[in-house]
């Protein structure tokens, strides 16, 4: 009788033992299997460029990407920049307050009904004054109050084919940014032409040198009111 329970015990125990070790190599290969499947994932969306330096979609209804560290190179920030104060009389560029005596903050008006972007210091006096092109209609540029916020070197719109350099952010997807260049990376000329009449798709473009000015002066919080 001895003998015969034991001879169960360990009929018993060897089935159990079975079950244990089949469970557990079912895990191990669904483990192994799940691991596998993030890698083939990761690895697909790495060739695929997904993930690459990350990216900010703008424009309304548009697929444009901006990049901060897009090897776009700008050969001079005087190319077809349209410097807009450069016809201004000397008695105009007299009013203008010099920008290391201009009393901080700053703030940004845009007009669109003169086309054009006031920066002013804290006292209202007119540090400068630019040219622009706010939205086209359809595509019109937003108005009300917004702050300034991310910025970047350049951008490009697959969808339109199209880029720009020297992207400040105030709302959203709108920016501010120079003329358009084209897929060839070549400054669409007839697009400086526009400056001073509506011809974005809702974003403030500046001649290249001004929104350079805006780039390198205009620190993010900066009060931006569009009218």
């Amino acid at each position: 009788m001895v003998n015969e329970a034991d001879s169960k015990y360990k009929g018993k125990g060897k089935k159990i033992f079975i079950v244990l070790s089949g469970m557990i190599l079912i895990s191990i290969i669904y483990a192994a299997s799940y691991f596998l499947g993030k890698a083939l994932i990761f690895k697909d969306k790495y060739a695929s460029g997904s993930l690459k330096s990350k990216t900010t979609s703008v424009y309304k209804n548009t697929e444009v990407d901006i990049q901060k560290d897009k090897a776009v190179k700008l050969k001079s920030v005087q190319q077809l920049g349209n410097d807009s104060t450069a016809n201004k009389d000397a008695d105009d560029k007299k009013s203008l307050v010099a920008l290391d005596q201009a009393e901080k903050p700053l703030k940004i008006q845009v007009n669109l009904s003169k086309q054009r972007v006031y920066v002013y210091d804290a006292k209202n006096k007119t540090v400068e004054d630019f040219i622009c092109s706010s939205g086209l209609n359809g595509y019109d540029t937003p108005k009300g109050e917004y702050t300034i916020k991310e910025r970047g070197y350049s951008f490009y719109s697959e969808k339109y084919k199209e880029g720009a350099y020297y992207w400040v952010q105030f709302m959203g997807n709108y920016l501010f940014h120079s003329v358009p260049f084209d897929k060839n990376q070549v400054i669409e000329t007839d697009e400086i032409q526009k400056l001073g009449t509506k011809a974005s798709h809702g974003c403030v473009r500046l001649s290249i040198k001004d929104a350079k000015w805006i780039y390198d002066n205009i620190p993010r919080g900066t009060m931006v009111t569009i009218k």
